[in-house]
């Protein structure tokens, strides 16, 4: 705004200016140009006031323009130096100081090294590999595999919609996920005549396939489970059952 009417300023001081030249300046009509003068030729002089005004303008918008790309750059390259000595901060190994002869594995167990082992120097497990920090002589080994697949069942007895059969939900909750497609087995301690399943928060599941019954039974499930979406197996037996081992993968 008070650039606007620095601009606006600078125009009518070129257009009054140039109408006191032509005030003062002799002419025909008079031994001055007087206001006669000045009437005739204000829009000829208003024109040069607007194009001191127009030229002052563009000038002022063309350095604010290389004055922002200027500082655009600046903040740039300021940030670019402190993300880099961030960077250099983050990889920069941790000092090597001087340690009984041990290690940490991977794998959480601590490993001493004895005379004569070849472990020379204070050492710390590189993470995720048997590369060592400090120290040499690493006999370390990697453990960083996924821990081993668990099902987790539990049995509810709920209404039956079969006369004279009992009906039993078997909720089996794994702690990885599981893909599709797989057969898991169930060893009950009374056979069972039915085998089903669903799978708890999905709604669209893929068939499944070959099934078995009695007191081994087994069904084929044709869409993933996971920790979050456990498999539900229902079962209909003349007895009520139990599950007498952990399910598994077969």
């Amino acid at each position: 705004m008070k650039t606007n009417a620095i601009l606006v300023s600078l125009g009518l001081f070129v257009f009054v200016v140039q109408n006191l030249k032509i005030f003062f300046k002799k002419n025909e009509e008079a031994e001055r140009g007087g206001l006669n003068a000045v009437r005739r030729a204000w829009t000829g002089t208003a024109g040069w006031g607007v194009l001191a005004t127009a030229l002052a303008w563009l000038l002022v918008v063309s350095w604010y323009s290389m004055k922002t790309v200027y500082d655009n750059h600046e903040f740039l390259v300021s940030e670019n130096k402190a993300l880099r000595q961030q960077l250099k901060a983050v990889e920069a190994p941790p000092p090597n100081k001087t340690q009984p002869v041990s290690m940490t594995g991977a794998s959480g167990n601590r490993a001493t090294g004895s005379k004569g082992a070849g472990v020379v120097g204070g050492m710390i497990q590189g993470p995720g590999s048997i590369a060592q920090l400090g120290g040499s002589g690493n006999t370390a080994t990697v453990n960083n595999g996924p821990p081993p697949l668990k099902l987790t069942p539990s049995l509810r007895v709920v209404a039956s919609d079969r006369e004279g059969m009992v009906k039993t939900e078997i909720t089996v909750v794994p702690n990885l996920a599981v893909s599709a497609p797989f057969s898991i087995a169930l060893d009950f301690d009374n056979p069972i005549n039915s085998i089903g399943w669903n799978i708890q928060g999905v709604g669209a599941l893929l068939g499944g396939g070959n099934f078995r019954l009695g007191t081994h039974a087994l069904t084929t499930v044709g869409t993933g489970i996971g920790p979050q979406h456990p498999l539900i197996v229902t079962v209909y037996s003349n007895l009520p059952v139990e599950l007498v081992k952990e399910p598994n993968l077969e």
